[in-house]
């Protein structure tokens, strides 16, 4: 597990005794839906206590920054090698720019001179100011859809000491708050945050703890810990994911054992499944990552619908699909 917290750092408007509390991001959506109720604002926090073999979003494991190359929207015009200062960069016939990770020092020059977008930096260290600064842009927006900002990454929770500045500055600006989260962590840092949080989504991958643990690289006892606080303490404000992934839980043994412990438990809440996509095979590409679920073709819902049917007879309300 990650035990790194908040990355704070000393600036010329801050004291060696008062460092500045920062953040790790990698990306900020605007305008959307999918997250939470109205339209909103979803912070992508960098770092994550899991591995999912299937992850789309393979940045946001690592929570330092990295170089991500776009093969496809690279001109091979070598501007990016001139302007290396660690010589780390070298033209493949077959692999484009390549970059040796022993020399680079991930200074990002070579990103700001490319004019095509093939190397971009993937992570930056925000301040909760200028995190604010991000989200009252779009209050107005918040406002007129009941809309609000959805934390997500990643793990936000690796970065609760950041969340517990920037949860009640939310609340009292009257932004709805959404987190989601996968609850391996333990018990206490998010019953310490829950008043503040509006909407949680809790990820639920799978019942058996050695096949979470082979598929994830963590074991599930502590997100099956967070389930079940959020189901029975805080039912009205949780909605418990499941990803369906083929080869991981996509047969009727896994749904038929998760439904039944969601059912023991007392689950009201909403259940989404969300069907697996290969949209991230892309990210593997670009930052030299292995990606065992390549050759897996996408879910489309009508594929879940046998899946809809079972919960269904458990009791449970189902949806496939984020909304």
């Amino acid at each position: 597990m990650i035990t790194t917290d908040v990355l704070r750092t000393t600036d010329s408007s801050s004291t060696a005794c008062e460092p500045e509390l920062q953040a790790q991001i990698f990306d900020v959506e605007y305008y959307g839906t999918k997250d939470g109720p109205g339209i909103r604002t979803v912070l992508f926090f960098k770092g994550c206590d899991l591995s999912c073999r299937w992850c789309h979003n393979p940045e946001s494991q690592h929570a330092a920054v990295q170089l991500m190359y776009h093969r496809d929207h690279c001109i091979g015009c070598g501007r990016c090698i001139d302007e290396c200062p660690s010589h780390a960069l070298s033209i493949d016939s077959e692999r484009g720019v390549v970059t040796d990770p022993g020399l680079c020092t991930l200074c990002g020059r070579c990103a700001s001179v490319c004019a095509f977008g093939a190397r971009t930096l993937i992570g930056e260290r925000m301040s909760l100011e200028q995190v604010k600064r991000i989200i009252s842009k779009d209050l107005e927006f918040f406002r007129e859809s009941n809309g609000g900002v959805t934390i997500t990454g990643g793990e936000p929770m690796l970065q609760r000491a950041f969340l517990q500045q920037l949860l009640p500055w939310l609340n009292e600006q009257k932004i709805h708050t959404a987190i989601e989260t996968a609850g391996v962590y333990p018990l206490h840092w998010l019953t310490a945050l829950i008043d503040a949080i509006d909407m949680v989504f809790i990820d639920f991958k799978h019942i058996d703890r050695q096949r979470h643990l082979d598929m994830t690289g963590s074991s599930n006892e502590a997100s099956l810990e967070a389930l079940e606080y959020l189901v029975r303490e805080h039912a009205q404000k949780t909605i418990v994911r499941i990803p369906v992934i083929p080869g991981f839980n996509h047969d009727r043994q896994s749904m038929d054992r998760m439904f039944s412990h969601l059912q023991r438990i007392g689950c009201t809440s909403t259940i989404e499944l969300l069907p697996y996509h290969n949209l991230g095979n892309s990210k593997y590409r670009s930052l030299a990552m292995d990606n065992e679920f390549s050759g897996h073709p996408s879910l489309n819902e009508q594929q879940l619908l046998p899946w809809k049917e079972l919960g269904t007879a458990f009791g449970l309300t189902i949806r496939i699909g984020a909304v």
